[in-house]
C-alpha cells in the first residue's frame, strides 16, 4: 500500500488519499482516470501552455497571483485564481475569483465562483485556496470585500463547493454570533477529509483585532463558526491583536488539529498555538510545546507556521514553521506527532548557520508522503546582516529529508550557485512518493529577469539542478511557479504565472505545466519546396513516441494545416496540405501533441517548407 499523508500549507491544502493496487483500479474505473500501479515511469516536463478561456469571463487586466491547485489523481485537477474585470459605469475594474477543472488529462474553461460578483462589490478577492478530495469534489475558498464606501470596504472569508463537477454558489462565514465581531472575517486555512466534509480555519474582526474562529462542513452544510477555545486566555487583555489560524488537519473520523500564530505580549512578540479537536469537542488551546527554548527574547521576534501534514488517521503528523532564533536570524522549526502524542519542537538540524530572511519573515514548504519521511525545502539568504535588501543574486534553495524518523543535513539545490551571481527562491513543494519529490521556484543570473524552474528528486536523489521554463510570451517581468500538486512518482502539475502582471497587458499570464511520462514528436515532409497552388503535392508524416495512441497537429505559426490521428506509440501517419493553405512565402512547420493525462505533450523540431509564387 502506497500511503499518500494529507499536507496543508498557508497558501492552501492539498488533499492526498490511500491507495491500494485494486483501490487504484476501482477508482480508475470509476473516474476515467488511470491506475497508479500501471502508470509508466514519469519524472519529465512538459511545456508551459496558457490557461485558455480567461477572456470569456470579460477579463480586462491580466490574472493576478497565479492559480492555485489541487489534484486528486493524475490528469484531474482543481483550481482557482483570479482576474480583473470591469465594472459597472462610474467604477473602475474589479477583480474577481474563478474556478477551473482539469478532467481526464484535458482542462476545461475557467469561470466565475458562482455568487461571488454580487458579493464581491468591492472587487477585491485575495487568500485563495481549493482542496480536492476527488475527481470534480473540491471545496475552494478566499476572501473578498464589501463596499461600504468609495474608498472602503469590510473583508469576509467564502467558500464554493464543487459536486459532480459543478460548482455551487459562494457562501459567507457569518461570524455575527462570535464575541465582539465586527462583520469581519478571514479564510486562512482548510482541510477536507472527504466530499462535504470540511473543516475552514480562518480569522473575525473584534474589539481585541483578529481572533481564530473554526467551521466545520458536514455533509454538504456548513455549521456556525465557533471561537477556537482556549483563545482568550491566551490573548488575555491584549488589544489589537493579530492571531491566525495558519493551517489546519481532519482525519477521516472527523478529529483535527489547527495550528497558528498570537501575539503574547502587548509589544506584539509573536508566538504560535495548537489546538485539537476529538469526538467533536475542541480542547483548548496552547502555546506550542517547546517553542519558548529555542526563540529569541527580543520583543520584536517573529513566528510563523507554514504547513501540517499527517497521515489519513491523524495520528502521525509533522508540523513546520520559522521563526527568530537567539542571533536574530530566521531559522526553521519542526515539531512532530507520533502514535497520537505530540513531542515539543525542535530546530531543523543543520540549519542553524542558515538565514531564512533580511528581517521581514521566512517560509519553508513541507511534503510528507509517507510517516517519517518528510522534505523540507526553503530560501536561504547570504545577507551580512538582518536589514540588507534582498537580492535574488544571494538566494538559495536548501532541501532536508527525513528517513525512518531521523532528519539529514541541508543540501543545496545545484545549478544555481551565488559564485556566478546566480539566486533561486523556491514557491512550492509537493511529493508523490517517497523519494520522489519536486519542488518550484523562480531563479535568475545577474541583470536577467527571472523565469521559474522545477526540480526533481528521483529515487531519493536530487540530480542535477532546477529546469528552467521560460514561460511562452514571456514580458518584461519575473515569473515564478504559483502552486504544485503530486499525485504519484514523477506525475505533478504545476502552475506558473508573472508576478507583475501589471507589465503583461494583453498578454497571457496563468500558464499550466504537466510532469509525467515522456513522449516525443517528429515531423518530415515529402518535399521541402512546392508551388502556390499545388500544396495538396506535400505529404507531412507525424511520428509520436510513447502515448498508445496519439493526435498531432500541424501548424505554420497559428496557422493550423492538418491533424494526424495515430492509433500506436512509434507509428507514422500522414496528411496534405488543401490547395492554397499557405502564400507564397517561407514557413516554419511543427507538429505538436497535446500531451494525455499520463504523456506529457511534445512538439517536432520545425521544418522548412517553401511557397513559390
Amino acid at each position: 500500500m502506497v500511503k499518500l499523508w494529507m499536507s496543508g500549507k498557508a497558501l492552501g491544502i492539498a488533499l492526498a488519499v490511500v491507495v491500494t493496487a485494486g483501490g487504484a483500479t476501482a477508482a480508475a474505473a470509476a473516474t476515467g482516470a488511470p491506475a497508479w500501479s500501471a502508470l509508466p515511469p514519469g519524472g519529465s516536463f512538459g511545456m508551459p501552455r496558457p490557461l485558455a478561456g480567461i477572456p470569456a469571463l470579460g477579463m480586462t487586466a491580466p490574472v493576478s497571483g497565479g492559480l492555485l491547485l489541487s489534484c486528486p489523481s493524475a490528469g484531474n485537477c482543481g483550481a482557482i485564481g483570479a482576474y480583473a474585470a470591469k465594472g459597472p459605469p462610474g467604477v473602475g475594474e474589479k477583480q474577481q475569483a474563478f474556478v477551473v477543472s482539469e478532467t481526464n488529462g484535458h482542462w476545461g474553461k475557467p469561470d466565475a465562483v458562482p455568487g461571488i460578483r454580487a458579493l464581491n462589490t468591492m472587487g477585491r478577492v485575495s487568500d485563495l485556496r481549493i482542496t480536492c478530495s476527488a475527481p470534480g469534489f473540491c471545496e475552494a475558498g478566499g476572501d473578498y470585500v464589501t463596499r461600504l464606501s468609495a474608498s472602503s470596504g469590510v473583508k469576509h472569508a467564502f467558500v464554493a463547493q464543487e459536486s459532480k463537477g459543478v460548482w455551487g454558489m459562494a457562501n459567507t462565514f457569518a461570524t455575527s454570533g462570535l464575541s465582539g465581531a465586527n462583520g469581519a472575517s478571514a479564510l486562512e486555512a482548510l482541510s477536507c477529509p472527504s466530499a462535504g466534509n470540511c473543516v475552514a480555519g480562518g480569522d473575525y474582526g473584534s474589539a481585541k483585532g483578529t481572533v481564530p474562529f473554526v467551521a466545520v462542513q458536514h455533509n454538504g452544510t456548513w455549521g456556525k463558526p465557533q471561537l477556537i477555545p482556549g483563545m482568550a486566555a491566551l490573548l488575555g487583555s491584549l488589544r489589537a491583536v493579530v492571531a491566525v489560524p495558519r493551517v489546519i488537519f481532519c482525519a477521516g473520523s472527523g478529529d483535527c488539529t489547527v495550528i497558528g500564530d498570537y501575539p503574547d505580549n502587548p509589544g506584539h512578540r509573536m508566538d504560535a498555538f495548537i489546538a485539537t479537536e476529538t469526538g467533536g469537542a475542541w480542547k483548548a488551546a496552547t502555546p506550542l510545546p517547546g517553542l519558548a527554548a529555542l526563540q529569541s527574547t527580543a520583543s520584536t521576534r517573529y513566528t510563523d507556521v507554514d504547513a501540517l501534514a499527517c497521515d489519513p488517521d491523524g495520528r502521525d503528523c509533522t508540523a513546520a514553521g520559522v521563526i527568530t532564533g537567539p542571533q536574530g536570524r530566521m531559522l526553521p522549526f519542526i515539531l512532530t506527532k507520533t502514535g497520537g502524542s505530540w513531542g515539543t519542537v525542535t530546530g531543523l538540524p543543520g540549519t542553524g548557520s542558515l538565514n531564512l530572511s533580511n528581517g521581514t519573515g521566512g517560509e519553508v514548504f513541507l511534503a510528507c508522503p509517507a510517516q517519517a519521511a518528510c522534505t523540507i525545502a526553503t530560501t536561504a539568504w547570504a545577507t551580512k546582516s538582518p536589514s540588507e535588501p534582498r537580492v535574488l543574486g544571494n538566494s538559495q534553495v536548501y532541501l532536508e529529508a527525513e528517513a525512518n524518523g531521523v532528519w539529514g543535513t541541508p543540501r543545496h539545490l545545484g545549478g544555481v550557485t551565488a559564485a556566478d551571481a546566480a539566486g533561486a527562491v523556491v514557491t512550492a513543494l509537493s511529493c508523490g512518493a517517497p523519494g520522489s519529490c519536486t519542488i518550484g521556484g523562480y531563479s535568475a543570473k545577474a541583470h536577467q529577469l527571472a523565469v521559474p524552474f522545477l526540480a526533481e528528486e528521483t529515487g531519493g536523489v536530487w540530480a542535477g539542478g532546477p529546469t528552467r521554463l521560460p514561460l511562452p510570451q514571456a514580458t518584461a517581468s519575473t515569473s515564478l511557479i504559483g502552486d504544485l500538486s503530486c499525485v504519484a512518482a514523477g506525475y505533478c502539475t504545476a502552475t506558473a504565472f508573472d508576478k507583475y502582471p501589471e507589465f503583461s497587458v494583453g498578454k497571457p499570464t496563468a500558464f499550466l505545466i504537466a510532469e509525467g511520462a515522456a513522449s516525443s514528436t517528429a515531423l518530415t515532409l515529402a518535399k521541402s519546396a512546392l508551388t502556390y497552388g499545388a500544396e495538396q503535392a506535400e505529404t507531412l508524416t507525424v511520428t509520436v513516441d510513447g502515448p498508445p495512441a496519439a493526435t498531432a497537429v500541424v501548424t505554420a505559426g497559428t496557422t493550423t494545416l492538418c491533424t494526424v490521428h495515430l492509433t500506436a506509440s512509434g507509428t507514422a501517419g500522414t496528411c496534405t496540405l488543401t490547395a492554397q493553405a499557405l502564400k507564397p512565402g517561407s514557413y516554419q512547420l511543427t507538429a505538436s501533441y497535446q500531451g494525455s493525462p499520463v504523456y506529457v505533450d511534445s512538439q517536432s523540431a520545425p521544418a522548412t517548407l517553401t511557397v513559390r509564387g
